[in-house]
């Protein structure tokens, strides 16, 4: 089906739920020479199914969440694999395991068991708040937690001080995975921590002078959140494009309502985001929504024709009663859940 903008028609909204997500944007790494490798480069987000890591040299740049999850499946196959890291991630374990049998006929005939279990999860992952927010001092004993297990995995002291964080356990994204450090301890797997100083026709150079030649660079560099609206062109009067008034920051979102531009409301996973974003992120949508709603009632209503000419998709257009404007009111909160509770 063609889409209105296919169509050429023109679409008047009171807000704007921008819903293309945030993390599809390759973030390439800037290194000298990147273009003028003459193998198969590409970042993870771009992945080549065609290409064959079979007995091939492939470097890894990057050793965030993206790359603890392919280093593990490429490593297997290929000759060799040089991983380079700028810094090391806190790996948490992954706590999975084949339901029981007690717990399957639990599940299907106890009623309200599914609730509990998942309220269970909900408070358990909610209590982390304490130590990022409140007590940091319960960060340093899950540190002490996640380094005994570290200790387990890695046995090599100097393989260990290289994967062991400088930084506060929080401050980066906490990955969960238990393959990734078995990956980095193959034989045919080395651990890089000398920074690249550029990347050669053959191979990536390092500080240290060495030139580690490879068929292959894999990019696990992260994302452009910021410039997530790229490929979409919204502009506002005056010609202001609003990918350049994101350009430094989304708090600006509100000043940005006199561009003759809906409300934006980033309908961004929740999952990556602190509290003071999550926060923010509610009173921005939240507000977004009752100040359409206040313009709208503010300037005189016309009824529109039930068959509307511009209703071309067949939904009925009609006013609100005052009752229906009142549920609106108390509905607003759902419209944009409140991350604070």
């Amino acid at each position: 089906m063609a889409t209105p903008h296919a169509r050429g028609e023109r679409i008047t909204a009171r807000a704007l739920i921008l819903g293309n997500g945030a993390l599809h944007i390759p973030q390439l790494p800037d290194v000298p020479g990147l273009a003028s490798f003459r193998g198969t480069q590409f970042h993870s987000a771009r992945w080549n199914h065609d290409y064959d890591f079979t007995g091939k040299r492939v470097a890894v740049i990057g050793t965030g969440a993206s790359a603890i999850q392919f280093v593990p499946e490429i490593a297997p196959k290929v000759d060799q694999l040089h991983v380079f890291q700028r810094s090391p991630p806190w790996i948490v374990p992954k706590r999975d395991r084949p339901m029981t049998e007690a717990e399957r006929w639990l599940f299907e005939r106890v009623p309200g068991a599914h609730w509990l279990r998942r309220t269970g999860l909900y408070w358990l992952m909610e209590s982390r708040v304490i130590g990022f927010a409140f007590a940091p001092r319960v960060l340093e004993l899950a540190e002490q937690l996640v380094k005994r297990s570290l200790a387990e995995q890695v046995p090599d002291l100097a393989l260990r001080a290289k994967l062991t964080p400088e930084y506060r356990l929080g401050c980066k994204r906490v990955l969960i995975s238990n393959d990734y450090y078995p990956a980095i301890q193959r034989p045919n797997v080395e651990l890089v921590t000398d920074p690249i100083t550029e990347v050669t026709p053959t191979g990536v150079r390092t500080r240290d002078g060495r030139e580690r030649g490879v068929d292959a660079i894999v990019c696990g560099t992260g994302f452009r959140v910021s410039e997530y609206l790229s490929s979409i062109d919204i502009v506002g009067r005056d010609g202001v494009s609003l990918n350049d008034a994101w350009r430094t920051t989304l708090r600006k979102l509100p000043r940005h309502h006199g561009l003759g531009i809906p409300e934006p409301v980033p309908a961004h996973g929740t999952e990556h985001r602190a509290r003071p974003q999550l926060d923010d992120l509610h009173d921005r949508g939240a507000g977004a929504l009752r100040r359409s709603r206040a313009h709208c009632a503010s300037r005189p209503r016309a009824r529109v024709p039930r068959r509307a000419p511009e209703c071309r998709a067949g939904i009925p257009h009609r006013a609100r009663t005052q009752d229906e404007e009142h549920r609106m009111d108390h509905r607003l909160p759902q419209l944009v859940p409140d991350a604070r509770r």
